[in-house]
C-alpha cells in the first residue's frame, strides 16, 4: 500500500488522475452497466489489518467493490464514468465510515495491549464488526480482569498518548519489541501506541488516543479456553453511554432514588416479584383443584382424548393442571385450549407414527398450528374456532 495514503487519512476528498477505464456489466453477483477504473494519487484505503476498505464515490457514483492486484486497486463504480485515461475525477470517501473504522481499530490495539501490558495475555483474533468488534484474548480472564481492563484501556484513551505508524525491514524486527511476531521477507508496517502497545499492523487509525474518545467492554464470555470481548469504541460507544445514562436517570426517578441506590432498589423489586410468584403458583393450584375435582375426573377415566377448556387462563397455567390431572387420569392425550387459542397437548401413550396422525389430524381438522415430539406438543388453534368444536372433534378421533 502506498504511503501516501497513511499519510493523508484525514483527507475526505480528493482529485485522481485516471490510469485505465473500463466498462463492464457483470461483478460477481452484480449485473448492468458499470466501470472499472484504476486511478493515480489514489487515497483510498484498500483495507487491510482487519480493517475495512473505504466505501465512497467517483465523479459522484458510488463505489461497490475492488479488485486488488499488484500494488494496483481497480475500483469498481455503479455506472459507466464518460471519461478517457488522463482525465481526473473528483473522489470523495465516506468520512464518518473511514473515521469509525479507525476508532473501533486503535480501540482494539489499546485493549489488546493493555491486556498484554497488565495481564500477559495475548491476542488470538479480532473481528472488526459493523455494530460490534470482537476481540479474542488467548487465556480465561476474571469479571475484575475484565473491569480492570476496561478502565485501564480508557485511561490509556485519555492519556494522549501520540499514535506511530511507520515501515520497517523484517531483519530490523529483532531491534523492537512487538506484541505478535510474523515469519517474513517483507518489509512490516509497525503501529506504536504510546507506550501500551507496539505491533504489525496495516491498517489504518487516528494520530493520538484522545480520538477514540471512549471504550465499553459490552459483553465477555469463555470461548474455546479463551475470552471472547465484544466492544465498542469512538462515537458508538458515546452513544452507547448516552442512552444508558439516560436509561438509568430514568429508572432513578422511577424507582424515587439515586442512581447508586438503584441496584438495590430493583434487587428490592426482584425479591418481591419472587414472592409474589411463589403466592401466585400456590392460587393456581388452588384454581386448578377447584376447577375440576378428583370425583370429576374419575368421570372422565379411560377416555384416549380428554379435553379441558382453559380460556380464561394462559398457556402456563394450562400445562399445570395437564401435568397435575395427568396424575390422577388414564388417558392416551391431554389437551388444554388456554386463552388465545393456544393449545398444550400432553401424550402418554402414542408412538412417533400415530402421534403424527393425531397431529395431521388436528391441522387438517381443526386448523392446528403446531407440533411437537415426545410427551408435548404445543401450537395454536385459529382465534374464532369455538372450543366445543374442538371437543367434538377430539372424541370423534
Amino acid at each position: 500500500m502506498k504511503e501516501v495514503v497513511y499519510k493523508n487519512k484525514y483527507i475526505d476528498k480528493f482529485i485522481a488522475t485516471i490510469v485505465s477505464i473500463e466498462n463492464i456489466t457483470d461483478f460477481g453477483k452484480i449485473k448492468g452497466d458499470m466501470s472499472k477504473i484504476l486511478i493515480e494519487e489514489n487515497l483510498f484505503f484498500p483495507g487491510g489489518g482487519g480493517q475495512l476498505a473505504d466505501v465512497g464515490t467517483v465523479d459522484g457514483k458510488k463505489i461497490i467493490g475492488f479488485e486488488k492486484g499488484k500494488g494496483d486497486v481497480h475500483y469498481i463504480i455503479t455506472e459507466e464514468i464518460k471519461k478517457n485515461i488522463g482525465d481526473e475525477v473528483v473522489c470523495k470517501i465516506d468520512w464518518n465510515s473511514r473515521f469509525d473504522a479507525m476508532q473501533q481499530h486503535l480501540g482494539e490495539h489499546i485493549l489488546a495491549g493493555t491486556a498484554y501490558k497488565h495481564f500477559g495475555i495475548n491476542t488470538r483474533s479480532f473481528h472488526m464488526g459493523k455494530e460490534v468488534s470482537q476481540l479474542d484474548l488467548a487465556e480465561e480472564l476474571t469479571e475484575d480482569q475484565v473491569y480492570d481492563l476496561e478502565r485501564l484501556s480508557n485511561m490509556y484513551i485519555n492519556s494522549r498518548m501520540e499514535v506511530d505508524n511507520y515501515i520497517i525491514k523484517s531483519s530490523d524486527l529483532n531491534e523492537i519489541k512487538v506484541r505478535r511476531e510474523v515469519e517474513t521477507d517483507e518489509e512490516l508496517r509497525v503501529l506504536k501506541v504510546g507506550d501500551v502497545d507496539t505491533t504489525l499492523c496495516c491498517g489504518m487509525h487516528p494520530d493520538n488516543t484522545i480520538e477514540v474518545q471512549e471504550l465499553l467492554i459490552l459483553k465477555h464470555y469463555r470461548n474455546n479456553n479463551a475470552t471472547r470481548l465484544e466492544f465498542v469504541a469512538g462515537d458508538r460507544a458515546v452513544r452507547i453511554s448516552i442512552r444508558n445514562k439516560d436509561i438509568l436517570k430514568r429508572l432513578s426517578n422511577k424507582f424515587s432514588c439515586s442512581e447508586e441506590k438503584l441496584e438495590k432498589a430493583v434487587n428490592k423489586l426482584s425479591e418481591e416479584f419472587e414472592k409474589d410468584r411463589e403466592e401466585i403458583k400456590s392460587y393456581r393450584n388452588d384454581i386448578i383443584d377447584l376447577l375440576y375435582s378428583e370425583e370429576s375426573l374419575k368421570n372422565m377415566m379411560n377416555l384416549d382424548v380428554v379435553a379441558f377448556d382453559f380460556s380464561k387462563y394462559d398457556s402456563d397455567f394450562s400445562k399445570h393442571a395437564l401435568r397435575k390431572y395427568s396424575h390422577i387420569l388414564t388417558y392416551k392425550v391431554l389437551v388444554g385450549v388456554s386463552n388465545d387459542m393456544v393449545a398444550s397437548i400432553f401424550n402418554n401413550s402414542l408412538d412417533k407414527t400415530s402421534l403424527d396422525i393425531f397431529i395431521k389430524y388436528l391441522k387438517e381438522t381443526l386448523g392446528f398450528k403446531g407440533g411437537g415430539s415426545g410427551n408435548f406438543i404445543g401450537g395454536r388453534f385459529p382465534r374464532d374456532l369455538d372450543f366445543e368444536i374442538i371437543k367434538d372433534k377430539l372424541q370423534r378421533y
